[in-house]
């Protein structure tokens, strides 16, 4: 795990250990900062997802946006990425495997 992993992880479970909190108030960065990290994080993930071949297989934030708009409701929270009904995606991050990495649509 990477020390910019680690710190997502620490403010991540500290926001969950004390929800009514904000990330200022816990000392966790700024709003601005942290909707800006968090951009960073989708596009990084995204940028993955699309490297493998299998972006197709998800809905982004934005997918799902649209299709609420459709449905002319308001959006309720939702995940960054979210895998397409009929799709199963194995992502590999297993270091023993020569530090390869892949990712594989299971449908």
């Amino acid at each position: 795990m990477t020390l910019l992993q680690s710190l997502s992880l620490r403010r991540t479970h500290l926001k969950h250990l004390q929800p009514r909190l904000s990330m200022p108030q816990l000392k966790l960065g700024s709003e601005a900062d942290i909707r800006h990290s968090a951009a960073l994080f989708e596009q990084v993930v995204q940028n993955y997802l699309r490297r493998y071949n299998v972006l197709h297989c998800f809905w982004t934030e934005e997918d799902q946006r649209k299709m609420s708009r459709k449905r002319g409701g308001r959006m309720p929270p939702s995940p960054d990425f979210r895998v397409r009904d009929g799709h199963c995606v194995q992502l590999d991050f297993d270091p023993r495997r020569g530090g390869k990495k892949s990712a594989t649509n299971q449908s």
